[in-house]
C-alpha cells in the first residue's frame, strides 16, 4: 500500500487529501486478466510510481509497470474494464515521479507513442516530476482531457501529431524547452503562468477554442509560433518574453490580448492575419510595452480587426507599421490611446491639477511656446495632451530630431527660460520686413494675449497666484525661475489695471471669459452683480441643504465679515463653504476666490 497522499488546498485554505490510486488500478487490471499485480514499494512506503528513488525505480523495472498501466487504460477505454470515478473515467496520476522507459543513445526518455483512446477520459498528472525527456507522438485522445498543471519538466518536452480534447499546463515549469507540432486541440488550451526556459516552439497547431498563455514567463533563446490557427480568443496578458519572439503565418480568427505583457527582446509578426481586435495595453504608465523593436508587417490584406495601444513605446514599432497604424486610425483599424510614446524623444508627462475653465489657458500658452521654440531655435517641437479631465490636464513635449533625451530636456529648459523672459529688451522689436520678423512678432502677441486673458480671469475670480505658479511647471524654466515668476505676476497685475471696463450687470461664465480679452480703455468695478450665476445658484442650493443651526452660524459669520473682515477670516469662510458643498455634492470651481464666495453669500442672504 503506497503512503503517498496528494494534498489540495481550497479557497478557504482547508486541506483535502487524496491517497494513491495506482494499487486500485492494478487490482482492476488483475481482475480483468486473471493475473496478480503487487506494486513494488520502497523503504519509505512509496510505490514505484511515487517513489523519489530513481535508482530503485530502475532496479524494480519501472518500464514494465509503466507499460501495464497503459494496458489498463486501453481496457478501460474499450469497456473491458468497467471503471468510473466522480461520474466519469478520471485517472489520478498526481505526484508521480516519471523516469525513462526507453533510451536514445545514452539519454533515457519517456515515450507515449501511437495511443488511441476513443472514450471520454480525464488524466490528472498534477505535480508530477518528469526526470527525462518526454515524447508524445501520434496519439489520438479525441475525447480526453490532459491536465499537466503544476508539473516540473527537467528535460525537453515534445508533443507531435497529437489530437486531444483539452490540455492544461498551468503553473508548470519547462526547464529545457517545449515543442508542439502538427497538433489539434479541439477545445480550450491553458498554459497559464508557465515558466519556460530553452526553446519554445509551436508549429502547425490548431486551437479550436480559447487559449490562455497569461502570466507565463519565457526565458527562451527562441520563442516561435509558426502556422498556428487560433479560432477563439487568445490571451497573452502579463506574459514576460525575455527572448526573441516570432509569430509567423498565424491566423487570429478572434481577439488576442497582450495586456501588461513585457517584450524584453525583438518581436516580429510575419505574414499573419488578424480578423478581430488585438490589444497591446499596459495598465501602469511606468511599465511601457515594447522595450525593444517590434515588426507587425501590417497591411490592408491581413488587418481586419483593430489594433489597440495604450502605454506603449510606440516609436519602437517599425516605421512602416507605425505609419500604417497612424494612417488607419480613422478606419477603426488602429486606436492609439494615452501613454503611447509615439515619438523618438519626448519629455516626462506633466500632470497639472486645474479647473476645466483654465485648461484653455494652458493649451494656448504651450502652443505659443511651441511656435516660439521653433522660430527661435530652428528645431522642431510638438506638444501632446494626454488626459483632459474636469480637474486635471496632462501633457508632454516631443521631437523627432536625432538627439538624446538629456539634450532635448536641456533645450526645453533653455528656451523655456527665454520664453518667460521674452522680450528681453526693446532690441527684440527692431524688426525687419522679413517672414522671421513677423513670426517673432506673432509669438509676442500670442504670449501677450494669454497674459490679458489671465488678467480678466483674475478679475472675475477664476484665477489666482497658484494657477500662475503651475504655468511654470507646464513650460520648463532652467534659469532665474523665481525672478521670472515674479516678473510674470507683475505683468498680470499691470494688465489688470489697464483693463478699465465699467461693469454694472455682467454675469461671466467660465467659457465666456475670453469675450473681454481684446477690450481696452475700460474700468472694472467688480460689484456683486458681476458674480457668476453658477456661484449664486450653488450658494442658494447650499443654504437649502444646510441644517437650521448651520445656516444661522454661516449667516452670522458673513455679517461679522461685512463689518470689516480680519486677516484670514475670509479664507476660513471659503474653506467652510467648500467643505459644506463637498459634503452635499454641490460642484463649484475650487479656484473661486474667498472674496467672490463672501460677496455671493451677501447676495443670497440679502446682507447689504
Amino acid at each position: 500500500m503506497c503512503n503517498y497522499e496528494y494534498v489540495e488546498v481550497d479557497a478557504r485554505k482547508e486541506q483535502e487529501k487524496f491517497p494513491c490510486c495506482l494499487d486500485y488500478y492494478f487490482s482492476l487490471l488483475g481482475e480483468a486478466t486473471g493475473a496478480k499485480y503487487e506494486l513494488p514499494v520502497d523503504d519509505k512506503g512509496f510505490c514505484i510510481f511515487h517513489s523519489e528513488d530513481l535508482k530503485w525505480k530502475n532496479e524494480h523495472n519501472f518500464n514494465y509497470w509503466f507499460s501495464l498501466l497503459f494496458d489498463f487504460l486501453s481496457l478501460v477505454d474499450d469497456s473491458t474494464i468497467e471503471y468510473e470515478h466522480n461520474g466519469w473515467k478520471e485517472f489520478d496520476f498526481r505526484g508521480v515521479k516519471w523516469i525513462g522507459t526507453a533510451n536514445r543513445g545514452a539519454e533515457p526518455f519517456l515515450l507515449l507513442d501511437k495511443l488511441n483512446f476513443s472514450s471520454s477520459m480525464f488524466f490528472l498528472f498534477q505535480k508530477g516530476i518528469f526526470y527525462c525527456e518526454l515524447l508524445m507522438d501520434n496519439c489520438n485522445f479525441l475525447e480526453c482531457d490532459i491536465d499537466l498543471s503544476l508539473c516540473t519538466f527537467l528535460k525537453p518536452v515534445s508533443l507531435t501529431h497529437l489530437k486531444v480534447n483539452r490540455i492544461s499546463c498551468d503553473n508548470s515549469s519547462f526547464l529545457n524547452g517545449l515543442d508542439m507540432g502538427n497538433c489539434v486541440i479541439f477545445k480550450d488550451a491553458s498554459f497559464y503562468s508557465m515558466k519556460v526556459s530553452g526553446e519554445f516552439c509551436f508549429a502547425s497547431v490548431e486551437f479550436g477554442d480559447v487559449v490562455n498563455f497569461s502570466f507565463s514567463k519565457f526565458d527562451t533563446t527562441l520563442w516561435t509560433l509558426n502556422n498556428i490557427s487560433f479560432e477563439m480568443d487568445t490571451d497573452f496578458s502579463s506574459c514576460i518574453f525575455n527572448g526573441r519572439l516570432e509569430f509567423e503565418n498565424c491566423t487570429f480568427l478572434a481577439g488576442a490580448s497582450f495586456k501588461n505583457a513585457l517584450f524584453n527582446d525583438l518581436a516580429e509578426f510575419i505574414e499573419s492575419e488578424y480578423y478581430e481586435d488585438v490589444i497591446f495595453e499596459s495598465e501602469k504608465s511606468e511599465n511601457k510595452i515594447f522595450n525593444k523593436s517590434i515588426r507587425l508587417n501590417l497591411n490592408d490584406d491581413n488587418t481586419f480587426g483593430c489594433f489597440h495601444f495604450k502605454n506603449v513605446n510606440f516609436f519602437n514599432i517599425a516605421e512602416k507599421d507605425r505609419k500604417f497604424l497612424l494612417d488607419h486610425q480613422k478606419d477603426d483599424k488602429a486606436y492609439i490611446g494615452s501613454g503611447c510614446i509615439k515619438y523618438k524623444v519626448q519629455s516626462p508627462i506633466v500632470n497639472i491639477k486645474t479647473d476645466l475653465i483654465n485648461q484653455y489657458i494652458i493649451e494656448e500658452l504651450t502652443y505659443s511656446f511651441k511656435n516660439y521654440f521653433f522660430h527661435s531655435s530652428g528645431f522642431s517641437l510638438g506638444v501632446e495632451f494626454q488626459d483632459k479631465c474636469i480637474d486635471k490636464i496632462s501633457l508632454f513635449y516631443f521631437t523627432d530630431e536625432d538627439i538624446e533625451q538629456s539634450e532635448f530636456l536641456e533645450r526645453l529648459g533653455f528656451w523655456g527660460s527665454r520664453y518667460w523672459a521674452f522680450p528681453l529688451d526693446s532690441s527684440e522689436f527692431q524688426f525687419e520686413k522679413t517672414g522671421s520678423a513677423v513670426q517673432k512678432l506673432d509669438d509676442f502677441i500670442s504670449k501677450y494675449a494669454v497674459v490679458r486673458k489671465i488678467a480678466v480671469r483674475d478679475l472675475c475670480g477664476y484665477w489666482h497666484k497658484e494657477d500662475t505658479k503651475l504655468l511654470f511647471e507646464v513650460i520648463p524654466c532652467l534659469e532665474n525661475k523665481f525672478k521670472l515668476l515674479e516678473d510674470f505676476l507683475r505683468s498680470i497685475e499691470t494688465n489688470k489695471m489697464n483693463i478699465t471696463m465699467q461693469i454694472d450687470n455682467l454675469n461671466v461664465h467660465g467659457g465666456q471669459v475670453n469675450i473681454l480679452e481684446n477690450v481696452t480703455n475700460a474700468s472694472i468695478q467688480q460689484t456683486v452683480n458681476a458674480l457668476p450665476d453658477e456661484l449664486i445658484k450653488c450658494l442658494e442650493l447650499l443654504m437649502e441643504k444646510l441644517s437650521k443651526e448651520e445656516a444661522i452660524e454661516l449667516e452670522g459669520s458673513v455679517r461679522i465679515l461685512n463689518n470689516g473682515p480680519a486677516e484670514g477670516e475670509m479664507e476660513s469662510l471659503k474653506k467652510r463653504v467648500l467643505n459644506f458643498m463637498n459634503r452635499h455634492g454641490i460642484a463649484v470651481a475650487q479656484s473661486m476666490t474667498a472674496s467672490a464666495i463672501f460677496e455671493g453669500l451677501r447676495v443670497v442672504l440679502g446682507i447689504g
